[in-house]
């Protein structure tokens, strides 16, 4: 104790005085086994002022209950804040992410999990850019980034205002509650809110975390309830894209290809042949590399009957993985692929990759080869040129990738209202009663026969390929599809049922 000359020494409690260092009132308590902690008020000491120490008897008398309390509970002594240990969370989750990314880039297993996450989680880049967000925008970030100000978070975080961050141990449900309100407010403001149900959970996931931590380092024994919104499901689903806007956008795509000269081409190509992906398979639009189709995951076999099927291997979360149906026609569309691969001889593991070695703008080398990791400036595009792009528009209400999905669903289930409700969630890798509540006029797993009912039957129709590749689709055997193999040696297509001769004379005879 350094108490500045010719001020007051208060005795608080019989073991806790009240004393001035360097201007500011202290508070000295006597601990149990000998431990003396002293602890500042931050209230000023002025000379012959009795609010002044009015003010830091009340302030010494608070520290006074939570050092007893802490001491009759077991717990270290030394504050420690809720901004603090989301700090030294998000320290953990930027070193596990990025050890997880080398390893993985050398072929090998990731080894940082989250500590008591559920499924055994990594540190991936999706945990860890949930982990930067909800931290940096919500929690703490004194020194915003001017991207953060540029995107309209230019708001004190609230557990960087004094008041609010207090010691780990001492924060209430009620202290949760009114973050959670803050938080609302800020909605308000920010350009793009995360507000969606799905994502404010995700945001209290990280909160959790950060008790989760104090916990580990004996801190906290246990820590109050951070209450998530109802999910809304059928409220906020994203929307079914329409016959009509599914033409119009397959219509649009189909026309970006051109004659598959210029990069642009070649990437509306191969756009357009993830729509149909999308559309026979019903699987998540992707984001991610990590989530790219790999040509090893395709699978192609026969059923009892001898019919063609064809799976694919899908891995949306750590260790959970099923085989998805694709329809037949999904056949036409993997060799249309292929043969884009062999036409600009593009050497991948992956269905959808760069056909071209590309610079970015943030100097990141991507070759040709690589994995696409999502289509969505094109899906941009498209809805700006439809006059479909509204981004403040609720979920539900706007045209995401998502919504291909949904078609898919609402489809299956239109072409074959025998299918049970169960068949179809397995098959696209949701719950049944996430399915009966968005879908709640239809009723998934069968055979592969029940999943593609009713799908178009890709056996009446050939596809013709040009030098750049795929042209078009005509009638098996039509006129047209005799005259592209027999007397149009630039085009490559299956041989029609008859030879040339044959065709010739049934054309003669009718």
């Amino acid at each position: 104790m350094k108490r500045d000359k010719n001020t007051p020494l208060v005795q608080l409690f019989p073991d806790a005085r009240l004393y001035v260092e360097n201007g500011t009132w202290y508070v000295r308590i006597n601990l149990e086994n000998r431990k003396q902690p002293e602890r500042s008020t931050r209230v000023k000491y002025q000379p012959n002022d009795q609010l002044s120490q009015s003010y830091a008897t009340t302030r010494a008398s608070e520290i006074y209950r939570e050092l007893k309390q802490k001491q009759a509970s077991g717990l270290p002594l030394a504050s420690t804040t809720i901004a603090q240990l989301a700090i030294e969370h998000l320290a953990t989750a930027k070193k596990g992410y990025l050890t997880n990314k080398k390893l993985m880039e050398n072929g090998l297993p990731p080894t940082e999990y989250i500590a008591e996450g559920k499924d055994g989680s990594i540190w991936d880049k999706s945990n860890y850019d949930l982990a930067r967000r909800t931290i940096k925008n919500y929690i703490t970030n004194k020194k915003p980034h001017q991207t953060d100000i540029n995107k309209g978070l230019t708001h004190t975080r609230y557990f960087d205002i004094p008041k609010n961050n207090k010691s780990i141990e001492l924060i209430t449900a009620q202290d949760i509650n009114a973050w959670v309100a803050w938080k609302s407010e800020i909605f308000l403001n920010e350009q793009n809110p995360r507000k969606a149900p799905s994502s404010i959970r995700k945001q209290h996931q990280v909160m959790r975390a950060v008790f989760k931590l104090a916990r580990r380092k004996g801190l906290i024994n246990d820590f109050p309830k951070v209450p998530d919104p109802p999910a809304k499901t059928i409220e906020r689903r994203r929307r079914e894209v329409t016959g009509s806007e599914w033409s119009r956008i397959l219509k649009y795509a189909r026309d970006k290809i051109g004659d598959m000269n210029s990069s642009n081409q070649k990437y509306s190509y191969l756009w357009y042949m993830y729509l149909n992906t999308v559309e026979l398979t019903g699987i998540r639009p992707w984001q991610t590399v990590k989530s790219a189709i790999k040509l090893e995951n395709i699978r192609f076999s026969k059923d009892r009957k001898k019919n063609e099927t064809i799976h694919i291997w899908r891995e949306e979360k750590v260790n959970k993985g099923s085989w998805v149906a694709a329809e037949p026609y999904f056949r036409r569309i993997y060799d249309r692929i292929m043969d884009f691969h062999m036409v600009n001889e593009i050497e991948t593991e992956y269905l959808f990759p760069h056909p071209a070695t590309i610079t970015k703008s943030t100097g990141k080398v991507i070759y040709k080869g690589d994995p696409i990791a999502s289509f969505n400036n094109q899906w941009q595009n498209m809805l700006k040129h439809f006059g479909w792009h509204n981004p403040n528009a609720e979920l539900k209400d706007r045209l995401t990738q998502y919504g291909i999905r949904h078609r898919y669903a609402g489809r299956r289930l239109r072409e074959n209202p025998e299918i049970p409700i169960i068949t179809l969630a397995k098959q696209m890798r949701t719950s049944a009663t996430m399915l009966s509540n968005i879908y709640t006029h239809l009723d998934n797993e069968r055979d592969y026969a029940e999943i593609v009912a009713g799908s178009f039957d890709a056996s009446k129709t050939v596809d013709v390929y040009g030098e750049s590749g795929w042209i078009k689709t005509c009638p098996r055997n039509s006129d047209f599809h005799y005259l592209a193999y027999y007397k149009s040696p630039e085009l490559r297509v299956e041989q029609p049922e008859l030879s040339w001769d044959d065709y010739i004379a049934t054309t003669e005879e009718a």
